[in-house]
């Protein structure tokens, strides 16, 4: 009998607390060009949507939780030139964000989950800076890094398969809530 109220109490205090966190819900959309080699050989223009959870663990330091999709529009050419017209991704990302009144700087860490064949899951890191409207519009800068990984001297594998490439975007997003 102690164990269930002791369990009641806690989880009564859990739930208090969770409460008194700010938690915001938001939806955006990015739009995003590459940023570093292999630039002459990658053409794409990305256009891509999101969700995130942001939950603050205090006034100006906040976590948060995102998945997307992106899909890159343009022409790639490989190192044994053939050309693919396109590909997409399912950024899934946890990170942070540290608030200058309305102005902050974050960091995202995840996987590029792969969406079309040309791709393979990688890494993902998403450092962004941006400032935050009225409570409500979110306007910020990302870079979407994808890392090389061990198979980077493989030259049968093409960039897409094994990283090494970044885009940089404006996102612009909607708070929910």
């Amino acid at each position: 009998m102690k164990l269930f109220l002791s369990t009641i109490l806690l989880t009564a205090a859990l739930a208090a607390q969770a409460q008194s966190r700010k938690i915001i819900f938001s939806t955006g959309i990015d739009l995003q060009v590459p940023a570093n080699q292999p630039l002459l050989s990658n053409k794409t223009i990305g256009l891509g949507t999101s969700l995130k959870t942001e939950i603050f663990i205090s006034h100006r330091v906040s976590l948060s939780a995102s998945a997307g999709y992106a899909y890159y529009a343009g022409k790639i050419v490989y190192w044994d030139d053939k050309t693919d017209n396109n590909f997409a991704l399912i950024p899934v990302l946890a990170g942070a964000r540290y608030y200058f009144n309305n102005i902050y700087l974050g960091f995202e860490a995840g996987v590029a989950v792969k969406a079309s064949s040309n791709t393979n899951p990688r890494p993902a890191l998403v450092p962004s800076a941006g400032v935050v409207i009225k409570k409500k519009v979110d306007i910020g800068l990302r870079f979407f890094a994808v890392p090389a990984g061990l198979g980077y001297y493989i030259p049968e594998a093409t960039f897409l398969e094994k990283g090494g490439y970044s885009y940089m975007g404006v996102k612009l997003a909607y708070n929910l809530n």
